[in-house]
């Protein structure tokens, strides 16, 4: 197992696993690309306040049935029939059917343009604060997700680079612990007492648990180093593992007082931030909906150049009947425009003052979660503080309380037994204070996540990932 993690493991510090993540990690690429959409969407809206220009038939709208093509022909039979008053022969008034033909053929090219620019419009406004607060919003989330992912990062590199020293601590006490084995069977040779006899039995029990305990460590290293890997964003198959100059200590402490700690979470807290974000754009998108009824005034011009060639309105398709025209026309403006959907908008309006509403009693259940959290970590973070100094202490009493049993172990005064006692005791000691670091640290960690302060040199980091984000 250790062979495979060798083989497939590359070798990060802290500060190069977290620039890794953030560079790399799926998660905040795709969080990114969702700011750009959102953002390209806002930009969209405020394109709302330019002039648009089209090309159009004369008449300016294509739409309109008859019209004329751009370029093309244009036909036209009509027959009318009617009656008219006449004299018989015999001197009588008679009605007499008479029709007529009219024809039209024309070749025709008719170019034109429409313009329109809307000067006065109160929801276009409100539509573009709407999506604006929306990008600004996801902007927030993106920091969100970058925020869980350097925590996620920082605690899987802990917990990793724990299993390994323990995993050394294991292989250290064994290897001791086969070496005491070796001599309690050289006494039992010289002196094949049930005493030696049992001494050998007790140092191969104790062999055999250290050995499970080595093989369940090697599988949980296996999980953290996956863990890690997929956090940073490495190829599949690739582990990590800490580089050699990482050393494990604590990494300073906190500068905050508990009440300061939790004002600067919630002012900061991006849960807290990002919906009150959504709750003012669903209300800006409320009030553009409403002020949707108020009439829109528009400038407004367009202008053609018609050239026919043909016969138009003639009885007969002669070429004598043939004729030509051009020239151009224009006209420019004001234009009012109102529409009056029967309240359709009226009620989505409600429905996204509702939402807004639903937004705002997210950011309060987030001042309370954020609170809680907070106060909580701050305490995890105090508790760990005590831990630290306590566990050290008990680590290096351990150790001389190790060093004397051997000794007198080593001169038969105390029984394998004991000294297997006392070994297990700095076993347990070593790693209880690689957790108390590890909690210390992953509580110091936690508390720059829940306070939304960057650790040292994310930030810049982050800068240049966007740079390289937004290029791509």
């Amino acid at each position: 197992m250790m062979d495979d993690y060798q083989a497939r493991a590359k070798p990060y510090d802290l500060e190069g696993a977290i620039n890794y993540a953030i560079f790399n990690n799926p998660s905040i690429q795709a969080a990114y690309r969702s700011v750009q959409s959102k953002q390209w969407a806002a930009i969209s809206d405020k394109r709302l306040w330019w002039p648009t220009a089209s090309g159009a038939g004369p008449y300016g709208d294509t739409t309109t049935i008859p019209t004329y093509p751009t370029l093309g022909q244009r036909y036209n039979s009509t027959e009318e029939r009617y009656y008219t008053s006449s004299t018989s022969k015999s001197g009588k008034n008679i009605l007499k059917k008479e029709s007529t033909n009219s024809y039209t053929i024309l070749d025709a090219f008719n170019p034109a343009v429409a313009a329109r620019w809307t000067f006065f419009d109160m929801a276009r406004g409100a539509q573009i604060n709407g999506s604006t607060e929306a990008a600004k919003a996801e902007e927030i989330i993106f920091n969100m997700t970058v925020r869980d992912t350097v925590l996620n990062v920082q605690q899987s590199y802990y917990a990793l680079y724990g299993v390994i020293q323990h995993i050394k601590k294991l292989e250290s006490d064994y290897n001791s612990n086969t070496n005491q084995l070796k001599i309690a069977e050289d006494r039992y040779t010289k002196q094949p007492t049930l005493l030696n006899k049992a001494t050998i039995q007790q140092a191969r029990s104790s062999l055999y648990n250290q050995l499970e305990q080595l093989a369940k460590a090697q599988g949980e290293l296996i999980r953290n180093a996956a863990n890690l890997a997929q956090a940073m964003g490495l190829p599949i198959g690739t582990l990590v593992q800490p580089s050699n100059s990482f050393q494990m200590h604590a990494v300073g402490s906190w500068k905050l007082d508990l009440m300061e700690t939790i004002d600067h979470a919630l002012l900061h807290r991006e849960e807290i931030q990002s919906a009150m974000a959504l709750a003012k754009s669903q209300n800006h998108l409320a009030t553009s909906l409403n002020y949707s009824y108020i009439p829109k005034l528009s400038l407004y011009g367009y202008a053609d150049f018609s050239n026919q060639n043909g016969i138009y309105g003639k009885e007969h398709t002669s070429k004598e009947n043939k004729s030509w025209s051009w020239g151009p026309s224009a006209n420019i403006g004001l234009m009012l425009s109102w529409n009056f959907d029967g309240t359709v908008s009226d009620a989505k309006a409600r429905s996204h003052r509702y939402t807004a509403k639903q937004f705002e009693a997210k950011a309060i259940a987030a001042k309370d979660m954020v609170a809680s959290q907070t106060a909580a970590t701050y305490a995890e973070y105090t508790a760990a503080k005590m831990n630290l100094d306590t566990s050290k202490t008990a680590l290096v009493n351990a150790k001389q309380a190790k060093e004397t049993s051997k000794l007198l172990y080593q001169k038969g005064i105390i029984d394998a037994t004991t000294y297997a006692t006392t070994s297990h005791s700095v076993s347990q000691a070593s790693e209880n204070h690689t957790k108390a670091i590890y909690a210390y640290n992953n509580a110091i960690a936690k508390l720059y996540r829940y306070t939304s302060i960057w650790p040292t040199g994310s930030s810049e980091m982050l800068d240049r990932a966007v740079q390289i984000l937004k290029e791509g």
